[in-house]
């Protein structure tokens, strides 16, 4: 079974190069541009892995799965 993480960060090169990394060593990854977003993804399911901007803004439109 895959392991799964979540990545939550508003700076979308970030989200998309650490969601590529991640895919390529076997991750499945979640992305969120904001807290609430990542609060959402983790209350579902806790991950394996969770990379949390802790500067992060708390509301944001998208959220994705690489």
């Amino acid at each position: 079974m895959p392991r799964r993480a979540v990545v939550c960060d508003d700076d979308k090169l970030f989200l998309r190069w650490i969601s590529r990394l991640l895919t390529e060593w076997g991750w499945t990854v979640e992305t969120a541009q904001s807290i609430d977003l990542a609060l959402i993804l983790l209350k579902r399911d806790l991950p394996d892995l969770l990379d949390l901007d802790l500067r992060c803004g708390a509301k944001s439109e998208e959220s994705g799965r690489a």
